[in-house]
């Protein structure tokens, strides 16, 4: 399983890679939605009155 760590080392990578600001934005937004969708079943009924 991926760390937020992890992630943030693959946009660290492709900035110094010097890799296009679209591309590395394209790469955010997928990650996020890994990232989000990871936490979404644990967090999904937290202050669900």
């Amino acid at each position: 399983m991926k760390t937020v760590t992890n992630y943030f080392q693959r946009i660290q990578d492709l900035t110094l890679a010097g890799r296009p600001d679209d591309e590395i934005a394209a790469t955010v937004i997928e990650e996020a939605d890994k990232a989000f969708g990871l936490l979404e079943p644990a967090l999904g009924d937290y202050a669900v009155a």
